[in-house]
């Protein structure tokens, strides 16, 4: 091939090469040469990639964080690998392996960066396609960092160094070049400002790239960012970066993360370029899982394919040294305690805490976190007591009232406070005990006739002489009602008797059981089977017939009932399976309001006709249904509670209660939230009082009252009123 046609080839190939990267970073440069100063700009933290690579000042504990500060590195605690694979346009793939680990003063990485750049066709001086060599990009990075710190007489971090050396080798075609390059980056932690890094890079000082009759000189690029942390608020994090590649221009980027629960990390950033493509908005995540995490970001373009990158990091073995481990698995079991509080679960995050100073007593943040949820669980407990016992008095006036409902309703009000409440458990069952008397007072009165009528008819019998008629007539009575002192007596009376028979007035009582036995009339024998035992115990054959009296009875007893519900469940079965089926329906839409009420609908046709086979299910979704709505209402008063809207808020926390009494974030915003509100309503009332606008007072006044009863103040303004 001629010289001048191996030069247009070459060309070729180096115009091809750099069209991804340009794409991807849109920098105008060179034809040659292009592709390797775009390749060592391309970013493997897919981390911070998530931010828009807003991170010279983020420190962490990834190796790969070390490509853009070497000083990154010295948050690397363990043995660590991260992997990342980038998928750019024109079937253009980036690797990058980075391997980090602790040495004895500082840390120690070493990464591989290749970049592929697929098949490229060219073209001849006889302008004919021809197949290029492959062309592709190949760097090896060493990388060291260190704190600046003192241990004496406590240990204070002030600053982290770092540096890179790296080693360029760039394939096109068949021209190869090498180049060499340093990196120098630190970040200071501002002692003047709490959670707050500075951090600076010069990155790419070295040697130029060589092709042919070419040089160009590496892109030096100079980077100082900022980062400030707010673990109170879902582990906030705010970044920003300003970079400036020798002549160049200024590039800005601005990120944020921030974790919404403790393996789940979400982020989202900005930057501005010149000129560039490149410039936008980009988003990530990341997925910890124990040693294993994994991160993602996502990169629009409106002129091609968005961009799409994925990092995966691997830990192994344990973290060097006593005091990082320590201090890593500390901060680990802080930040889930802190989590709970955040989240307002006091009781959860106390627990945390206590386990933490259980084990690190001097742990200050802990013990601080600790004594604030302290005092805010006394300060609610003492407020609920007052309600409980302002409730539990009520409950109690109610009941020696009599009336039940009022009572229930304040045990309920203790129950949903303090679930394990003896007095409001024992006071409910003293009402079941009080109504079941009144039910059977009522049953009595409905059934005083057909006693009176038995009661007739067996002293009649009893007159006679026909005691084991009048015996029947009172065990009936008895039946009906188990207290009734009269026909006990009158039934021992006839016993009495019985057992005073002559052996052959036995005999003939046993011949009218066998009588009514053979004819079937189980009922009529067994009366007289029972006065032949009463009369003469030993009559074992009178035992017998008795029993199988009883069970003949008692079988055909279970015949008809099942008879009679066969043809109730006939009547009902549709209803029965319309019924269930709404409400798998409502459930599967989500609308839990609608899929309760009708499970219970289901449970009580299920309970009334004995469809045994849907108890099970039917009860797991009501209970089901439950807990998803009383999280559903907890959600909609948090959401109410940060608009402001107090009302509302304290609503939705006491309808979560209703579903769910156990909802222990429920009960301490409900309650929290309702003294605020007493106090709020009380406050206006008493200004309305003052100012003589006595219907606004009055109604403000009743409002102060339905969140808190116990405001006595508030009840003797509203009597004056009155």
């Amino acid at each position: 091939m001629p010289k001048c046609g191996l030069r247009i080839l070459v060309c070729a190939a180096l115009c091809a090469c750099q069209l991804p990267t340009l794409l991807y970073r849109a920098h105008a440069q060179t034809a040659i040469g292009g592709g390797v100063s775009e390749f060592m700009n391309i970013n493997p933290d897919v981390r911070a990639s998530g931010m828009d690579d807003a991170c010279v000042a983020e420190a962490n504990n990834l190796p790969v964080s070390a490509f853009t500060n070497p000083a990154r590195i010295n948050g690397v605690d363990r043995v660590m690998v991260s992997i990342t694979r980038l998928s750019l346009p024109l079937d253009v793939m980036y690797n990058y392996v980075s391997f980090g680990m602790p040495a004895m003063y500082g840390n120690l990485g070493i990464s591989v960066a290749y970049l592929d750049y697929g098949d490229i066709v060219g073209y001849d001086t006889l302008t004919s396609r021809t197949q290029i060599e492959p062309c592709s990009d190949t760097m090896v990075m060493f990388s060291y960092g260190f704190p600046i710190k003192k241990t004496i007489p406590t240990k204070v971090e002030y600053a982290a160094l770092g540096a890179n050396i790296k080693f360029l080798h760039s394939a096109l075609s068949y021209y190869a070049s090498e180049a060499f390059a340093v990196d120098l980056g630190g970040i200071w932690h501002v002692p003047w400002v709490e959670n707050l890094d500075a951090g600076l890079a010069i990155k790419n000082f070295g040697s130029d790239m060589r092709f042919i009759s070419e040089s160009v000189a590496l892109p030096l690029t100079y980077s100082l960012g900022a980062v400030y942390r707010m673990p109170e608020h879902k582990k906030l994090k705010l970044v920003c970066d300003i970079s400036s590649p020798k002549g160049g221009y200024f590039n800005y980027s601005l990120g944020a993360s921030f974790v919404p629960v403790y393996f789940l990390n979400l982020r989202v950033g900005y930057r501005q370029i010149p000129n560039s493509l490149a410039s936008g908005v980009r988003a990530g995540f990341g997925v910890e899982a124990g040693d294993f995490a994994l991160d993602y970001a996502f990169t629009p373009f409106d002129s091609f394919n968005a961009l799409h990158s994925i990092g995966i990091h691997l830990a192994f073995g344990n973290i060097t040294g006593v005091e990082s481990a320590s201090q890593y698995y500390l901060r680990k079991h802080f930040n889930k305690a802190v989590e709970y509080y955040n989240d307002r679960d006091y009781i959860e995050a106390r627990q945390q805490f206590e386990e933490i100073l259980s084990v690190y007593p001097d742990h200050a943040d802990s013990r601080a976190y600790l004594e604030d949820i302290m005092s805010k669980l006394d300060r609610d407990d003492l407020a609920r007591m007052k309600k409980i016992n302002f409730y539990l008095d009520k409950a109690r006036e109610a009941a020696e009232m009599q009336d039940y409902v009022t009572a229930k309703r304040y045990y309920n009000f203790v129950l949903t406070m303090s679930p394990d409440n003896e007095q409001a458990r024992i006071g409910i069952e003293a009402i079941w005990k009080n109504l079941q008397q009144v039910e059977r007072q009522v049953y009595l009165l409905e059934n005083r006739a057909q006693i009176e009528e038995l009661w007739k008819e067996g002293t009649f019998y009893f007159q006679k002489g026909d005691v084991v008629s009048a015996r029947g007539y009172f065990t009936q009575i008895l039946e009906i009602d188990p207290t009734n002192e009269d026909a006990k007596n009158m039934i021992v009376e006839c016993d009495n008797q019985l057992s005073k028979i002559a052996a052959g007035q036995v005999n003939d009582l046993y011949d009218k059981g066998i009588s009514f036995y053979k004819r079937g009339m189980f009922r009529e024998a067994v009366k007289y089977f029972d006065a032949v035992v009463l009369a003469s115990p030993g009559r074992y054959d009178a035992k017998e017939y008795a029993a199988k009296c009883r069970q003949y009875m008692a079988e055909e007893e279970e015949r008809q009932r099942t008879e009679q519900l066969i043809r109730e469940q006939g009547l009902v079965q549709n209803e029965m399976d319309s019924t269930y089926d709404k409400a798998l329906s409502y459930y599967e839409k989500g609308n839990f309001e609608m899929a309760l009420e009708y499970f219970e609908k289901s449970k009580r046709l299920a309970e009334r006709y004995r469809f045994e086979q849907y108890h099970q299910s039917i009860s797991n979704y009501i209970e089901n249904s439950k807990m998803l709505l009383s999280e559903k209402h907890f959600r909609k008063g948090q959401e109410y509670q940060r608009k402001e809207d107090y009302d509302k808020s304290a609503e939705e926390y006491r309808r979560a209660l209703e579903y769910n009494p156990g909802n222990a974030s429920a009960r301490i915003e409900y309650e929290k939230m309702s003294g605020d509100l007493a106090q709020k309503y009380y406050e206006m009332g008493m200004n309305h009082f003052a100012r003589s606008e006595m219907e606004e007072a009055r109604e403000y006044l009743i409002k102060c009252l339905q969140f808190d009863p116990t405001r006595t103040e508030a009840q003797k303004v509203l009597d004056r009123i009155k």
